[in-house]
């Protein structure tokens, strides 16, 4: 190994990264995601016959997409309970007492393996798609679009995930509480506040994935507010594990 190899922030984002590649359940809930995503790109096509006329509907093409950003919050919910729970979390902050170098290796350790995991399923769907469907467009601004929005919606809600289980120190509070959220509270908002819906991270990912906004908003807008949420979220792992006792 080389000197730089050996530095010790390198060293500790390589041993998290090791470390959750072997959790069972975040790495099941990776490959569901991939799932996810081939499913309804294989249904891209779909032919329902309706009195004897056979007719194509069509899945949106974000349909997969949209349930794999679930999948990945799950997955920072899950990563953040196997350390509560094993007392990882204690042992990593009496094996590296530098907190902030703590910080960048589990950060950096999440935003890999998202990013990592979220271009391969997004690659997954478009390719599939493209094979099983005549009118599939997997190229053009549209779909880089779709793609870069897709990529840091799932890295945004994986760290939101981490850092709300860690505030919690409950993994099913923090996964009932991101998935029940825009199904609970987004749509009353969107009636009665559409400006704060809008800045939640919910319908910011909407935005980026799929382009769907209730004010209107411009793509750029709802990665803004996605970045926004990343960089919030980020922070407030950090003064968690800043003022977390090992």
């Amino acid at each position: 190994m080389t000197g730089r190899d050996n530095h010790p922030g390198i060293a500790a984002t390589r041993a998290e990264v090791i470390k959750i590649l072997t959790l069972p359940w975040p790495m099941c809930t990776l490959g569901l995601a991939g799932l996810t995503a081939l499913v309804p790109a294989l249904l891209a096509d779909l032919r329902i016959s309706t009195s004897g006329a056979e007719t194509v509907a069509r899945l949106p093409s974000s349909f997969g997409l949209s349930l794999c950003v679930i999948l990945f919050t799950v997955f920072g919910c899950l990563v953040a309970g196997s350390d509560l729970r094993s007392g990882e979390l204690n042992l990593g902050l009496l094996a590296v007492p530098l907190r902030a170098r703590l910080f960048t290796a589990k950060l950096s350790a999440m935003l890999l393996l998202t990013a990592c995991a979220a271009v391969l399923t997004f690659t997954l769907d478009r390719f599939v798609r493209q094979l099983v469907s005549s009118g599939a467009e997997v190229t053009g601004v549209a779909t880089w679009q779709t793609g870069t929005g897709y990529v840091i919606s799932c890295v945004m809600f994986a760290v939101l995930g981490l850092t709300l289980t860690v505030l919690l120190r409950s993994t099913m509070i923090a996964v009932a509480t991101l998935t029940l959220a825009p199904i609970l509270a987004v749509p009353l908002l969107q009636r009665i506040a559409p400006l704060v819906d809008a800045a939640l991270p919910f319908s910011a990912s909407g935005l980026t994935v799929t382009g769907d906004s209730q004010i209107s908003a411009p793509w750029g807008a709802g990665v803004g507010v996605v970045l926004a949420w990343l960089v919030a979220a980020s922070s407030v792992f950090a003064l968690l594990l800043q003022r977390r006792d090992a």
